[in-house]
Parts: C-alpha cells; sequence; structure tokens
C-alpha cells in the first residue's frame, strides 16, 4: 500500500511539473512541431544534434561522432555537445515523427518537468514536507534565469543533478543498493546530457561525501567498495563519449582562449540581474549591468527563492537540516565561486583576487576545454532550491495541513510567477526544410554518398549555415559547411573574404580542388548571397567549367555535379623517408620586404613574411645553398589568419652548380593548400612535391596578380 501511494505521488508530481512546463512555455506545446523558441541559431543546432542522435540510436550507434558537417572531416560531433542523455529520453518523437523541431521542443518541456520532480524528489527527503518540496522543484525548474536559456537545451537539462545527489544521500544515510544505483545511472544521464555538468555535478557530490564522513565511519568498509564500484561503473559509461573529446581536441588542437573565460563568466552582480525575457521584471533596463549582455550573466534566481533560503540560515532549524543548511550552503559557494571565471569582478570592476575556476581548470583533466564558467551557478540554483525548500518547511512548521498546502502553492505561484515568460517567443522553421530547397534535396538524397558543398559559404555565420546543416537530416551527404562549437579550416578558407571561390577568372581551378577533396556535388543558392547577383555570375562561371559533369536545374536551386579527378602536383611524390635540410646550409633572399624575411626562417609559425603589396606577379623568394641537393619538397606553411595571402601561382625553378635552370613546379597551389588545410595542423603547409633535381639555386616566383591580397609565408622549409 505504502509503494503504491509512493507511485501515485510519483506520477502526480510529474504530472503536475508537466502541465506547469507547458504553461510557462506557451505557445511552445501549441507549435511544438513547426516554431522553435528564442530564435534559429543554437535551437537550430540542438534539433539537428538531436535529429542525428536519434538516427545513430535507431541504427545501434553506427557512425555516431561522424556528423555530417565539416567534409571531409571525421568525429565532427566531438566539436560539440552531443545531446545523448536528452536524445535517449526524446529520440521516440523522432523516431515516430521524423521531425526534429518537434524532438527539440520535446526536449525543453522534458528538461522543464524532469528539473522540478528531480528537486522534488531531494527536497523531499531533505525535509519531510510536501509543499515545500514543491517549491523547490518550482524555483529549480522556473527560475527567472532559466528564461533565457530555451536556446541552450543542455542548460535545461539539471534534473538528473538532484535525483543524483538524492540517491547519493540515501545510500550514505541507508547503505541502500537501490540508491548507490540511482545515484550511478543519474549521474551518468546528467554528465551525458551536459559536459560541463559532469564537473559541476562531481564537485558537489564531493561535498556531500565529505559532509556524510561522520555518519558513515562504522560502516566506513562497506561504503567504500560500493561507492568506488559505482565510480568504475559511471567511468566505464562515459569513458567512449570522454575519449571521442580527448581524441577530438588532440587531432584538431580546438582549444578555449582566455578571453573565452571572461567573456563567459558571471559578474558577482549577475545574481541581481533578471532575464530581460520574463515578464515581471521587463521593465528593467538591458543594459543595466555593464559587459556582454548574454544570458550567462542575467542570473537573478527569484526573490521567494533568496527570501526563502535567507529565512532558513536565519531563523534555523534542526539538527540535521542544519547539516543539510551548510553542506548545500557550501555547494551554492563553491558554485558562485566558480562563476566568476578566472578574474573574478563586481558591477563590472574587477575584485582584484585569481578566481578559484582558474585553479580547478589547470588541475581538474579536461576543464580547460569549457568555455562558459558562469555555468557553474547551476550549483548555486541547487543550492538555493534546497535552503529555500528548508526555509518554506521552516515557514509550515507551525501552520495546519490545509494553511500549510495553501501557503505552499502560494509561494510556488510567485516563483513560477517571477520566471513566467508565456507567450514563449517562437520563430518558424519547416522540418521538411525551406520550400525552394525540397526538390534538390529531395533528388540528392536519391544519390549515391559524396562530399558536398553549399554556396554561399561562410567562414562562420548562423545564417545560412544552419539551414544547409539541418537539411543533411534530409538528404543524409556529409557538407562542408557547417556551425559547431568549433569551426573547419576548410570552410575558413573557402568561405574567407580571399577564397578561391571568389576568383570567378580562376573558377576552374578551384573546383579542380574540390574535386581532388573528394567533393562531389555543389549546390548553389544564388538568393542566399547577399548579393544574388554575385551569386548568379558565381553559378555561371562555375557552369562553364570543364570540371563540372552536369548542371540539375531546381529553378532557385542549383546542384552541380563534379567530374572526379585524379590530380597530382607533379609526379608520385616519392614515399621515402623527408629530411629537413637544415637552416645552416642555405640562405634567403626576397624581391620585397627583405626585413621581414626573417620572420620566414624563425621557426615561429606566430611570425610571418608578408610582401607589403598585393600579388602582381613579380613577387620572388631565393634559396641558395652552400652545396646541390635534391630537393623533394618545399614547404611553405600558413595560418587561418592569413589564409587570404596564399600564393595564386607559382614557379619554382631549381638551378644546378652551373646555372642551368629547370621548372620543378608551374601551377596553382589550391590542391596542396587545401590537403594542408583538412590534415588539421594548426598552421597548414602547402608541400610542393618536386621531382628528382639537383639543386644548387631555388627560386619561387609567384607569377600571378590579385587586387587586394598580399603573400605571407610563415614558416619556408625545403626538404630532402
Amino acid at each position: 500500500m505504502f509503494q503504491h501511494a509512493r507511485w501515485i505521488e510519483g506520477l502526480a508530481v510529474v504530472a503536475g511539473f508537466a502541465v506547469l512546463a507547458v504553461a510557462c512555455t506557451w505557445p511552445l506545446a501549441a507549435q511544438i512541431g513547426t516554431a522553435l523558441p528564442g530564435d534559429l541559431g543554437d535551437p537550430l543546432f540542438s534539433a539537428w544534434v538531436l535529429g542525428w542522435v536519434s538516427e545513430r540510436l535507431r541504427a545501434g550507434l553506427s557512425g555516431f561522432w561522424d556528423a555530417p558537417i565539416f567534409f571531409p572531416a571525421k568525429g565532427t560531433l566531438a566539436l560539440s555537445e552531443h545531446y545523448f542523455g536528452v536524445a535517449v529520453l526524446v529520440a521516440p518523437v523522432y523516431w515516430l515523427s521524423g521531425n526534429a523541431v518537434a524532438t527539440y521542443n520535446a526536449g525543453v518541456l522534458v528538461a522543464y518537468t524532469l528539473a522540478g520532480a528531480g528537486m522534488y524528489l531531494l527536497a523531499r527527503s531533505l525535509t519531510g514536507s510536501r509543499p515545500a518540496a514543491v517549491v523547490a522543484g518550482v524555483i529549480f525548474a522556473f527560475a527567472p534565469y532559466r528564461a533565457d536559456h530555451l536556446s541552450h537545451l543542455q542548460v535545461l537539462s539539471s534534473g538528473w543533478m538532484p535525483i543524483s545527489l538524492w540517491g547519493l544521500h540515501r545510500f550514505l544515510s541507508s547503505g541502500s543498493i537501490g540508491a548507490i544505483a540511482t545515484f550511478a545511472g543519474a549521474f551518468a544521464m546528467q554528465a551525458l546530457s551536459n559536459g560541463y555538468f559532469l564537473y559541476f555535478l562531481s564537485f558537489a557530490s564531493a561535498l556531500v561525501i565529505l559532509f556524510h564522513l561522520d555518519a558513515v565511519r562504522k560502516r566506513w568498509r562497506v561504503v567504500l567498495p560500493q561507492l568506488a564500484a559505482a565510480a568504475i561503473v559511471i567511468l566505464l559509461v562515459l569513458a567512449p563519449f570522454v575519449w571521442a573529446y580527448v581524441r577530438s581536441r588532440a587531432e584538431t588542437g580546438a582549444a578555449r582562449t582566455y578571453s573565452d573565460l571572461i567573456n563567459f563568466s558571471a559578474d558577482a552582480a549577475s545574481y541581481f540581474v533578471p532575464a530581460g525575457i520574463v515578464r515581471p521584471y521587463r521593465w528593467i533596463p538591458d543594459r543595466w549591468l555593464p559587459g556582454p549582455q548574454i544570458p550567462e550573466r542575467q542570473l537573478f534566481p527569484g526573490m521567494a527563492a533568496l527570501a526563502l533560503a535567507v529565512l532558513a540560515i536565519w531563523k534555523g532549524v534542526g539538527e540535521s537540516k542544519r547539516k543539510s543548511i551548510r553542506l548545500y550552503g557550501a555547494i551554492g559557494i563553491l558554485g558562485f565561486l566558480l562563476s566568476l571565471g578566472p578574474e573574478p569582478s563586481f558591477w563590472g570592476s574587477r575584485l582584484g583576487a585569481v578566481g578559484p575556476y582558474l585553479v580547478f581548470a589547470r588541475v581538474v583533466p579536461g576543464m580547460n576545454g569549457l568555455r562558459a564558467p558562469a555555468r557553474s551557478s547551476v550549483l548555486v540554483f541547487l543550492s538555493l532550491s534546497v535552503l529555500a525548500a528548508l526555509g518554506a518547511s521552516r515557514l509550515f512548521e507551525r501552520l495546519d495541513d490545509r494553511r500549510r498546502l495553501t501557503a505552499g502553492a502560494a509561494l510556488a505561484l510567485v516563483a513560477v510567477g517571477e520566471g513566467w515568460i508565456a507567450p514563449t517567443p517562437m520563430v518558424p522553421f519547416d522540418p521538411r526544410g525551406r520550400q525552394e530547397d525540397r526538390a534538390a534535396y529531395t533528388w540528392l538524397a536519391g544519390q549515391s554518398a559524396g562530399g558536398t558543398l553549399e554556396l554561399p559559404i561562410l567562414s562562420w555565420s548562423l545564417h545560412p549555415t544552419l539551414t544547409y546543416q539541418f537539411a543533411t537530416l534530409l538528404h543524409g551527404h556529409q557538407i562542408v559547411n557547417g556551425y559547431s562549437g568549433y569551426g573547419s579550416g576548410l570552410q575558413a578558407f573557402l568561405g574567407g573574404a580571399g577564397s578561391p571561390l571568389n576568383d570567378l577568372g580562376r573558377i576552374n581551378r578551384t573546383l579542380r580542388m574540390l574535386s581532388a577533396l573528394g567533393i562531389r556535388f555543389v549546390i548553389s543558392h544564388p538568393r542566399d548571397y547577399e548579393s544574388p547577383e554575385a551569386g548568379q555570375a558565381t553559378l555561371a562561371a562555375m557552369a562553364a567549367s570543364d570540371h563540372v559533369a552536369r548542371v540539375y536545374d531546381f529553378r532557385t536551386v542549383f546542384v552541380l555535379e563534379l567530374k572526379p579527378v585524379l590530380f597530382e602536383i607533379t609526379e608520385k611524390p616519392r614515399s621515402e623517408r623527408l629530411t629537413p635540410i637544415p637552416q645552416s646550409r642555405w640562405r634567403v633572399t626576397s624581391s620585397h620586404a627583405a626585413d621581414r624575411l626573417p620572420h620566414a626562417t624563425d621557426g615561429n609559425p606566430d611570425t610571418r613574411w608578408i610582401s607589403g603589396k598585393a600579388q602582381s606577379g613579380d613577387e620572388w623568394i631565393q634559396i641558395d645553398l652552400d652545396a646541390p641537393v635534391d630537393v623533394r619538397v618545399l614547404r611553405i606553411r600558413m595560418a587561418v589568419s592569413s589564409f587570404s595571402d596564399y600564393p595564386r601561382n607559382l614557379i619554382v625553378e631549381g638551378s644546378d652548380p652551373q646555372g642551368r635552370p629547370a621548372v620543378l613546379y608551374n601551377d596553382d597551389v589550391l590542391v596542396p593548400l587545401a590537403r594542408g588545410i583538412v590534415a588539421g595542423e594548426r598552421y597548414p603547409p602547402i608541400d610542393l612535391h618536386l621531382p628528382p633535381n639537383w639543386t644548387q639555386t631555388l627560386r619561387i616566383r609567384q607569377t600571378a596578380a590579385t587586387r587586394t591580397w598580399f603573400w605571407s609565408i610563415h614558416e619556408l622549409s625545403i626538404l630532402e
């Protein structure tokens, strides 16, 4: 009978929070499959991820990490959050509907519901009061700060955190195997829903264990092995995911900058700044707090949460609850300090000390890959929700059952009202893609797999990149374009201001490069260009190229199928081991900017030689060796910052000791440059493989002209 009552209570709580989730986010539920909340930036990206992961779940996780962006790269899903923990809950929505928009919106409703129900479970066990637990659940799920994170589903997905801590509390107090299993399972699900929360929940769990040391001292020999077993299970579940990110960072060199940490840190005053989207606080000026106006810096938890937390601390409670106050006070303080990032500030003024976040980021493996320290504020809200429950239970102690329920309902309504955003701003988006694109994508879906380039391509952009990216769920081809936590070198090159795609006079060579990289289709959307006329001109130039096998006309969208090519720079590169020729054996001179020439050979790729003027065809660099050698590779290193300054055409001449010249290379460098870029090196090389020669003087001539772009070399070397 008791077990039956608990099930009824649990179902009632889940149903209640689900109804609240629908009401507070309305009209999200009414437009669940046709619009996204907030904007078509991160929500559209997250919908795409959920669609991809749902498909991989149905396919037995085959190709899970190889999301169809940034062709020809592999492991591209690891460039951002994978949402696996969210997807396992909402994948049935995608399987039944094929609608990634509905899947995302279902994830939002589940996230709100789970956060409320999870906190109810934890607060109910710590206070013994159902009304107080409801208040805590409402505060945790619907606090004002969450309103601005409708675009960040992974941030909303914090509901496994209180469930995990509930299991840990229960295990440490009772030794229940079911409780430790709940802790491990919920911990893993939380980590798989949000990579940030893996760290923050670990810190909270460690504090819970520390605060229970006295209580479990006599049972430590039993408790410790069980905790170790739970930790091993968690590690085994997470290991494949962690390894994928470790490998991705090693291969791509992806890393967060110090400025990222500063920009995405909270200000101490952030906890007094409500999100402008919540209705009760819309009267507050948008730029009330100095600095970036981003969700991570609008962390007001609501007056109800603050007042009840103060009541718990000020009025005092029984001994067992005082322990909970100390514990969750410590968790909240830790979260607050970490959220301030490496340089804590108050109202835009630095407080002087180095924040503990920097220490944690240097000591805890992988934590230096997190961009937003402010997200550790989840520990503050977890803490305040528990403290609010303790304060509410203190308030309810002298009330009879009827008044207790009335007071609890009133407090819950106040908390809901503080975070109320309905009607939620919704942006229409058709999950079938844009009307004008459908015929082309339907045709493409019927073609065998091949790398695909969508035009226009931009180095970094939400629109139209995310529209093209979402369409990969419809046609299944990997595209060169993409938007994620990190970018792609090839996209930066092709989408940059100095892109070879903008040089219509040499478009034939550009298409040859695309074919050499394995790109089979180019999809042109002239209307998506900033200048549709430029889009039409680019399309016409490409269509006239002899590297295009055929053009498919879908009225406003055009698909160009490229001819496959086997392109070799010269002869097939010789496969023997290459050895750099020491710089002590050669000297270098140049036609221009001789004073900067040492930067090309100083061993520091962050410096560069630059011609000092736009390429005009008369630039040269000469290498004089102290003795003749067979120069097998000429290596010119570039950098993302200078992609536009690649040499448009090179002639490499080698002269023997008698001064007899031989042309070793005469072509553009697009293919070797692109191959260097897709190799993923931070400073991609242009490797020119030369035929057998006996060279004492090597002259490198740049023979093409541009209107704007200089010629840059970050590092120059020769190999034998």
